[in-house]
């Protein structure tokens, strides 16, 4: 093994690297840009960006391979089905052993990003954006519209523990197609 190193203050010997750094950098800006989340989640967009960045097919590796198949030596794709959209609202289901027999059954929160080994996403709380919830119950509100105001709370009464998260309610329209432009 043989030690290289470059120049002080010149990243253009470092290539590879430094390219795979602006892909995440300017993913993370355009999850912030697009949520309209404030800046401090800059690092939970990052690990999100690199969580679906490995799990992605990448140009420079042959038969549309991904990273998490290589780096962890799978003859399979991964599951993307947990996939949601960055920063959107969702309504997380509060475990009993955290409630008391009258308190709500349900939160609103901001959907982060992903549990890095298990099936599960991870949330902070509009009010108190420090603390991260990790969660398997969750309904999301992936409609652009509530992006920009406060959903109502959905009913989540059905759930139970053992339960799986019921589909989103989908909403019907009233709005007609908007005139041609002349």
């Amino acid at each position: 093994i043989v030690r290289q190193v470059t120049v002080v203050y010149t990243p253009q010997q470092n290539g590879h690297a430094e390219r795979a750094m602006r892909t995440i950098a300017n993913t993370v800006r355009a999850m912030l840009a697009d949520s309209g989340r404030k800046p401090s989640l800059w690092a939970e967009a990052a690990l999100a960006a690199v969580f679906l960045h490995n799990r992605l097919p990448n140009s420079t590796i042959p038969h549309a391979v991904t990273l998490w198949q290589i780096f962890l030596n799978h003859d399979y794709k991964p599951d993307l089905s947990m996939s949601r959209i960055w920063g959107c609202s969702a309504f997380i289901r509060l475990a009993s052993a955290h409630r008391k027999k009258l308190d709500e059954r349900a939160t609103e929160a901001i959907f982060v990003g992903y549990h890095q080994h298990e099936m599960a996403w991870r949330f902070v709380r509009p009010h108190n954006q420090r603390q991260i919830i990790e969660s398997r119950d969750a309904i999301f509100l992936e409609n652009p519209s509530n992006f920009s105001q406060r959903a109502t709370h959905p009913d989540l009464t059905g759930l139970e523990d053992d339960d799986t998260v019921p589909p989103l309610l989908e909403v019907d329209s009233d709005d007609e197609d908007p005139p041609p432009h002349a």
